[in-house]
């Protein structure tokens, strides 16, 4: 590796500029607010923000360190790829099935891949935090999510 791309200096640049695309990301938001300080273009302004300062800190300013990275073996890389996979299929299903069948799904898959519980309990916890989340964020809060095949 290079002098001037150690690790920490390679995961500040990508915090930089993931702060910058969110700066973007806000920019394009400011026309829709409506009224006061705050808006939908605040949280990504804000972020944005505290991503380039603490990703210039990383990259420029605090001293490298020498550490040894290795890919994960074994379990560890097996539930890692549960896991992406998991999320590969929600990010799939949510338009066909809907956000509460899908995070239901999700939940249990994840708590399962990377918990290790049993099933009974990933089934139940899953079920729980899918009604949960649809209570508040679709009922409360009047989020718009897809609706899928169960109008759910």
């Amino acid at each position: 590796m290079s002098k001037f791309l150690k690790p920490d200096r390679v995961v500040g640049l990508i915090f930089m500029v993931m702060g910058g695309l969110s700066l973007i990301e806000g920019r394009k938001l400011l026309p829709f607010r409506t009224q006061g300080v705050a808006g939908d273009d605040t949280f990504p302004f804000f972020l944005g923000f505290i991503m380039l300062i603490l990703g210039a800190c990383v990259a420029f300013v605090l001293k490298p360190r020498n550490l040894s990275v290795s890919w994960p073996k074994g379990k560890a890389a097996r539930a890692s790829l549960e896991s992406a996979g998991v999320m590969i299929a929600y990010a799939i299903l949510i338009p066909y099935l809907g956000y509460a069948p899908s995070t239901f799904l999700a939940t249990a898959g994840l708590l399962h891949s990377i918990g290790r519980y049993r099933w009974p309990i990933c089934l139940m916890s899953g079920a729980g935090l899918a009604v949960a989340f649809h209570f508040i964020f679709g009922v409360w809060l009047q989020m718009p999510f897809p609706m899928g095949i169960f109008g759910i």
